[in-house]
């Protein structure tokens, strides 16, 4: 950093107010971001999805719940990974050093929920993923992705598209 840039930086009073000058209050973005439905049909499917993961965790390391979110989004196709990414503001770099172990994936709604629903259930949940399931396609088709990304806890976006946006539930995994 050259020294002009230095004292340009240390004069700036949002950074370093002069004294007895309050410090400049900055808008916090709400981690609940996305949690109001934009419209009438993101309205109804925030109410079933709601209703359906109400007792649903997903059990990693960690039992995480579920959570609605309603992204605006006016394209008829899903957007690509990184445009989900930057839609949800999230900076998938920013916990680990260590790309290599990152996860970034875009997958159908079937392949997410197979390994959930089909074979060994220890958790007793099998029959509460196929509710879910059926939910998604009872409010969207199957005009559905999931959104995985993270290191150590990988972010879960369960998306419908529709004409209220992007919307569905958010959910996270956690491997350590």
């Amino acid at each position: 950093m050259s020294d002009n840039a230095y004292m340009s930086m240390l004069n700036n009073p949002n950074i370093n107010p002069s004294a007895g000058q309050n410090n400049v209050q900055l808008d916090k973005v709400s981690p609940s971001k996305f949690t109001e439905p934009i419209g009438t049909k993101a309205a109804a499917a925030k109410q079933r999805l709601e209703q359906v993961t109400q007792d649903l965790v997903y059990i990693s390391e960690s039992d995480e719940p579920f959570t609605f979110f309603n992204i605006p989004w006016k394209e008829s196709n899903f957007p690509s990974l990184d445009q989900f990414i930057t839609l949800v503001n999230e900076d998938v770099n920013a916990e680990s050093q260590d790309e290599e172990q990152s996860t970034r994936t875009s997958t159908s709604m079937e392949q997410f929920f197979e390994p959930l629903t089909g074979g060994d259930d220890p958790y007793n949940q099998a029959a509460e993923y196929v509710q879910l399931q059926d939910t998604f396609v009872e409010l969207f088709g199957h005009r559905v992705q999931v959104y995985s990304f993270g290191s150590s806890e990988i972010k879960v976006y369960i998306t419908g598209n529709c004409e209220d946006g992007l919307v569905g539930v958010k959910t996270a995994k956690v491997e350590t």
